[in-house]
């Protein structure tokens, strides 16, 4: 892969982070299925797997939530994230907490 493809990646992956939608990028293989069900399935499947610790589709269920107005169930899913995308988690949790009214000070 070319420097310049890696850059582009990055930037497209960021520029899906600030939108939340990120977790479109679970969707792509199965526009079918109601997305709900794409991430719970997903989710299920992550589980099964010992090494993984789920926190990617943790991420994307919590931008789904929100998206949805789900602000208390996206913060749940956000706080169970626990790699490079926690910086994310926890600036998203911030927002949800901002649409709820009850951003701590």
């Amino acid at each position: 892969m070319y420097f310049q493809d890696i850059v582009g990646e990055k930037m497209r992956v960021e520029k899906q982070l600030i939108k939340k939608m990120y977790y479109e990028t679970f969707l792509m293989e199965n526009e079918t299925k109601p997305p709900i069900d794409v991430l719970g399935e997903v989710y299920v499947n992550e589980e099964r797997n010992e090494i993984s610790d789920g926190s990617y589709i943790r991420f994307a269920q919590g931008e789904f939530y929100y998206r949805h107005q789900d602000f208390e169930a996206a913060i749940f899913k956000w706080e169970k994230v626990s790699n490079e995308l926690a910086p994310w988690a926890q600036k998203n949790i911030a927002d949800a907490y901002f649409e709820l009214n009850q951003l701590p000070v």
